[in-house]
């Protein structure tokens, strides 16, 4: 009989240590996947319904920009600047390769807004593990796959999976990037920002927690904050502001340049002065490049266009997109809206879980909780209004549930309130 090698034995056990396991969590993630693309394959079986005006428009604009990328013109990119002037062209053009395959059809926007509502699914579940708990992510994800609006719109050629999607990944890639200080995921998180600003650009309401919190930072003092956030400023007029007066000015640009230089000048003199890492300032500095290197030719081509859009921020008026009857002050709206976006059963699950999320105080985040405020507060102010306006916020609410339900102490309990939360949420789905 042979002996056995001591050293075979520790490489076979390296292996076998160092080998990934497929656990709990990785064939509930698959599960939650299988049932978004299956629910969505059968849709797409079953659904014979003309387009509404939004789907029809959305397709129609892949079309458009697949016509300019191929039409061999010399002004070929002034062509795809010209295509749409209000909706970036990101979801679009993201969906063009889809359609070469599946043809330029209704089909194509469910196939895309299902990927999407992959990531958003998976960003989800990162979210809920980076903060709290696995559990906490896997709920949080398996809730945001049954909310019946985000279902509904995933069945639809429009945009609003996509932003969901690209808002859910940002907050993930954040959380990674330890307040803009680590490297890799500073950089992840700006091309994930510029995407999503190429999604809409509404995309920087929903992430505005996000960025002021990642500019915030650790703890210091009220005047050390007050010279850091001025070289913030400083940082805003050098990288965005002086560049594009450089832009548009004509003979006189030679002033804003050496306003510029003076400004940068300035900015590395007092550097030590702003309390930030030499890391942190080089990855805001490389997201705002990355921003406006993406960004910038299709806003600056459509900047009036986009202003006409944002000037729909206003005082509320009586004016409501959709046939909602409506007898109740508009401040009220986006609250009864997440009737339609949830479901009343999950809602009130919802709505209960919220209320203990505020009184936990060691489990209380303030990005998570002004991600689920902060935009319904502002589009509020809006007069054009939807249900679908405030869907980005969506993964944040199943994030707060989550984390409440996990935190219940009876084990039999909490069971009980998964058991209840699981088939309300998956009977909110289907029915």
């Amino acid at each position: 009989m042979s002996e056995s090698n001591p050293n075979n034995l520790s490489q076979e056990k390296h292996l076998v240590t160092s080998r990934p396991r497929v656990g709990f969590h990785h064939l509930f993630l698959l599960a939650i996947g299988l049932w978004i693309v299956g629910g969505n394959v059968i849709w797409m079986l079953l659904d014979i319904r003309p387009p509404s005006y939004d789907q029809g428009l959305h397709l129609f604009r892949t079309h458009n920009y697949w016509e300019a990328l191929t039409s061999g013109s010399k002004d070929w990119w002034l062509d795809m600047l010209n295509v749409e002037p209000f909706y970036p062209p990101f979801y679009h053009l993201s969906l063009i390769p889809l359609s070469l395959i599946f043809g330029f059809t209704l089909d194509t926007g469910v196939i895309g807004n299902s990927i999407y509502m992959v990531i958003m699914v998976l960003s989800t579940y990162g979210i809920g593990k980076i903060l709290y708990t696995r559990n906490t992510g896997l709920i949080a994800a398996f809730l945001v796959s049954c909310y019946p609006l985000i279902v509904s719109m995933s069945r639809e050629y429009i945009i609003s999976v996509m932003l969901t999607s690209m808002t859910t990944l940002t907050y993930y890639l954040f959380l990674k990037s330890d307040n803009f200080e680590n490297r890799k995921y500073s950089l992840f998180f700006s091309l994930a920002y510029a995407a999503g600003l190429m999604v809409k650009w509404t995309f920087f309401i929903y992430t505005l927690p996000a960025v002021l919190v990642g500019l915030w930072g650790n703890k210091i003092g009220f005047w050390d904050r007050a010279i850091q956030w001025t070289y913030y400023l400083g940082m805003i007029v050098a990288l965005l502001i002086i560049p594009f007066s450089i832009l548009i000015i004509g003979e006189l640009r030679w002033v804003p340049l050496v306003l510029e230089f003076l400004l940068i000048g300035a900015l590395v003199k007092n550097f030590p002065h702003a309390s930030l890492s030499t890391q942190k300032a080089i990855n805001l500095v490389s997201l705002t490049c990355i921003s406006v290197l993406i960004c910038f030719p299709w806003y600056s081509h459509n900047l009036i266009n986009i202003l006409i859009g944002m000037s729909k921020f206003a005082f509320p008026g009586v004016i409501l997109k959709g046939d909602m009857s409506w007898n109740l002050p508009v401040w009220f709206f986006y609250l009864t809206a997440m009737i339609r976006q949830m479901g009343m059963p999950m809602l009130v699950i919802s709505i209960i879980s919220f209320i203990f999320y505020l009184f936990k105080k060691d489990r209380f985040n303030w990005t998570l909780f002004a991600w689920a405020i902060l935009p319904i507060v502002v589009f509020t102010f809006v007069d054009n209004k939807g249900a679908r306006y405030t869907m980005s916020t969506l993964p944040a609410m199943a994030l707060i549930t989550a984390v409440v339900l996990t935190q219940v102490k009876t084990i039999a309990l909490r069971k009980f309130l998964y058991s209840v939360t699981g088939i309300t949420a998956l009977g909110t789905a289907v029915f």
